[in-house]
């Protein structure tokens, strides 16, 4: 089969060939889970997100507020990185399962639109994700008013596959 022939419809497809890529370097050696992880995190994800990554509707007070898109992240409240790490590591272990991959990693590409000094303290050990410690409070889609959703779906746009839920 010639590099051109090669067509992966869906995304399930699409990340079920990035778990055979990543999991062939821990099979040979190369990196461990948290490398292999890397492969998803920092080589596939951007590539993928248009498919796989979906906006959870909330937004922090302060990106809303921010009223630009210049320092808003797109945050994964569900520790992707930590997360999938812990999932290699126990495919490592335990045997390799592409079904669990796959739906794992659909769950974890949700995500909120927070500005950039509000993901740095969700990074924190101390904090660890938990937005109310973060002294974050989270507004829904609808509650956001609409001349102040215009920078917000700038940022969305083309990173997320349900951008079309959220126009007005």
């Amino acid at each position: 089969m010639s590099k051109t022939e090669l067509k992966l419809a869906t995304i399930e497809e699409k990340l079920e060939f990035v778990y055979e890529i990543i999991m062939q370097t821990v099979r040979v050696g190369l990196l461990n889970a948290r490398g292999a992880r890397t492969g998803y995190t920092h080589w596939f994800a951007r590539e993928l997100s248009k498919d796989v990554r979906y906006f959870s509707g909330y937004v922090s007070e302060a990106a809303v507020a921010h009223g630009q898109t210049v320092g808003l992240v797109l945050e994964h409240p569900h520790r992707i990185q930590t997360t999938l790490t812990q999932l290699i590591s126990k495919h490592i272990e335990q045997g390799e399962n592409v079904e669990e991959f796959v739906s794992e990693v659909k769950r974890l590409e949700k995500v909120h639109i927070v500005v950039k000094s509000e993901n740095d303290l969700l990074k924190r050990k101390d904090i660890s994700g938990d937005y109310s410690k973060a002294g974050i409070k989270l507004l829904y889609w609808n509650e956001i008013p609409h001349p102040n959703r215009r920078h917000l779906l700038k940022k969305l746009s083309g990173n997320i596959a349900n951008i079309d839920d959220f126009k007005d």
